[in-house]
């Protein structure tokens, strides 16, 4: 029986990062002061448009931030 060559590929080598942890949107309200420096009136007006119930820090961080940064009319 003839030997093949046989290419050995690397493992992948992709890293996988820990999935960040998703909170609910009521917990997130809760949490504003602390975690985004906003009063809680603001992160619930900033939701109040949102479809999703749960989402990570950083996901509520761009919607809190695209709201307070909104042009008053």
């Amino acid at each position: 029986m003839a030997e093949k060559d046989i290419k050995k590929t690397p493992a992948a080598t992709q890293t996988v990062q820990p999935s960040a942890d998703k909170y609910t949107v009521q917990e997130l309200e809760n949490a504003s002061t602390k975690v985004f420096g906003v009063p809680r009136e603001c992160a619930v007006a900033a939701f109040k448009g949102c479809k999703k119930t749960e989402m990570t820090v950083a996901e509520a961080k761009q919607i809190i931030d695209r709201f307070m940064k909104k042009e008053v009319k």
